[in-house]
């Protein structure tokens, strides 16, 4: 994960390959075995894992085996196309067998997400029967057809490993968009006080000089030379120049970006940018041979801290929402028909 804007932008940021980990009370379970995928089942073998095909039930609802394994088959998919696409090469089966900082592996930790998602939506479900909410004739057809048609693209392959039926999948589809409804319902109106100073966002312009050592490169500036140049940049900027053309003309490319506070407090150089005003600058090194200008353009702009309050909004919503669902689901008696080793044959 790409550790700071800042460093982003200067091509000295470090990057893992990771996801993100299971939250707190998840970690302090006992590390699950995981065991190594069995020759793909048919699907009535696939079904058969557990009580008529149930992978978890509350009163009368339930979700099928069939759509738990294919929902962990997609993320894991999902994940790997990351992957591919990010590092440029293939998950592998060591991968997902990586002991995280919980002591879980990828997979264990991908499992039990999808675990309690799964369990997520039955308990939302829970607190609609009992409180009235059902979705539309329009609401309940549209998620069929959605369905129907995410149905028609699983590969057989994928059907095969999973048993996914198609009225399995419906079934699922519905459930999720009843879960969308009673979060709407819930949080949807929910505010929390948010301060202009607690949303601030700066905007700036940064921009990178690659400096003598670098390898195979030759004629780049010392680091003093660099600063020199850097400064004369600034001073430009501060007399009226668009900074962008005169750091152009010196031979660097650079790119407006914003910080907002509070997103990278453990990152020095983004704690030290948010102290700037507008017309001051400053420089540092994020690797031995590199050295990276950052002028702030607005110490707190206006349209991108409304954005930013909005963003925080909306992350207070889910955390509120987040809070009900878990007390939803430790009052509910979800009965859970598959073992988590079930789910072995998908990693």
């Amino acid at each position: 994960m790409i550790a700071s804007i800042l460093l982003m932008s200067c091509g000295g940021a470090a990057t893992e390959r990771s996801m993100a980990e299971s939250d707190e009370s998840a970690a302090e379970e006992t590390a699950m075995d995981t065991t190594t995928a069995a020759e793909t089942p048919t699907s009535s073998e696939a079904a058969a894992e557990s009580a008529d095909g149930i992978a978890f039930s509350l009163g009368s609802r339930s979700i099928s085996t069939g759509a738990a394994l294919y929902t962990l088959l997609q993320q894991k998919q999902y994940y790997e196309s990351v992957s591919s696409s990010y590092y440029s090469s293939e998950m592998t089966a060591e991968d997902w067998q990586e002991i995280q900082s919980d002591g879980n592996t990828l997979a264990q930790n991908l499992t039990r997400s999808v675990w309690d998602t799964l369990c997520d939506d039955l308990a939302a479900a829970g607190y609609a029967d009992a409180n009235g909410i059902v979705l539309t004739e329009q609401e309940s057809s549209g998620a069929e057809q959605k369905a129907r048609e995410e149905y028609a693209a699983i590969p057989e392959t994928d059907r095969t490993l999973t048993g996914l039926q198609e009225p399995d999948w419906i079934s699922q589809k519905q459930l999720e968009a009843l879960y969308e409804k009673v979060k709407e319902q819930v949080s949807g109106s929910y505010q929390k006080e948010i301060t202009d100073d607690e949303a601030r966002t700066m905007r700036y312009y940064v921009f990178a000089v690659s400096l003598d050592g670098t390898d195979g490169v030759e004629g780049l500036p010392t680091q003093e030379e660099a600063e020199r140049r850097m400064e004369e940049i600034f001073a430009r900027a501060d007399a009226g120049e668009d900074i962008s053309a005169v750091a152009k003309e010196y031979g660097y490319n650079g790119m407006e970006d914003s910080l907002s506070v509070g997103v990278y407090d453990r990152d020095e150089n983004a704690v030290r940018a948010l102290t700037l005003a507008a017309g001051e600058s400053m420089t540092f090194l994020s690797d031995e041979h590199t050295l990276c200008g950052i002028y702030c353009l607005d110490a707190q702009d206006a349209e991108l801290t409304a954005q930013r309050k909005e963003q925080m909004q909306e992350e207070a919503r889910e955390e509120y929402f987040r809070g009900l669902l878990d007390q939803w689901k430790a009052e509910a008696e979800i009965c859970e028909n598959i073992g988590r080793d079930a789910f072995s044959r998908i990693l």
